[in-house]
């Protein structure tokens, strides 16, 4: 299984970009499974970001919450740990954004500084095009660039045996 992260700060379109992957590689075929890393503890109501990653096609959508994982492992475990029995073909993680996955990181429309992006991005997805202040010489795309994003995913995407996360 391969592992690749969508991370940003709230608001910046980070599950609905997530969906989109999910869809896109479900679509080709792929086995899906998710994570999201939070603050809060697990909650199963409609509309909560792991409800859309099961509406979107994962086959399992975790939650990784401060005293509780909705799967029911107990918290604390690496995501090695959690999914290194699953028959899937990508791990797609939502959140984890001190993590040394590769990701994506969402900007929203927020303004871009080249110094508060993860070393391990591979580009960035904003609202709207931009450039990068002190480009870092990544890719700045917009949802709709699904394709491109894809591609990055599948490309960067790491196994998940060798994530210390």
């Amino acid at each position: 299984m391969r592992v690749f992260a969508i991370s940003g700060y709230s608001g910046t379109g980070k599950t609905s970009l997530v969906e989109q992957i999910i869809k896109a590689l479900s679509n080709q075929g792929y086995v899906v499974v998710t994570a999201k890393s939070s603050m809060h503890d697990a909650k199963e109501e409609e509309g909560t970001d792991t409800w859309r990653h099961m509406q979107a096609g994962a086959k399992i959508a975790t939650i990784l919450g401060p005293s509780s994982i909705k799967i029911g492992h107990a918290h604390g475990k690496k995501l090695r740990d959690l999914f290194g029995g699953t028959n899937a073909d990508y791990l797609i993680v939502e959140g984890m954004k001190e993590s040394s996955i590769p990701k994506i990181w969402c900007v929203g429309d927020k303004d871009v500084d080249s110094g508060k992006i993860p070393e391990s991005t591979k580009a960035v997805v904003g609202w709207t095009r931009r450039k990068i202040a002190g480009d870092l010489g990544l890719p700045f795309l917009i949802p709709d660039d699904i394709e491109e994003i894809l591609a990055i995913v599948q490309q960067e995407a790491v196994e998940l045996s060798l994530l210390d996360a």
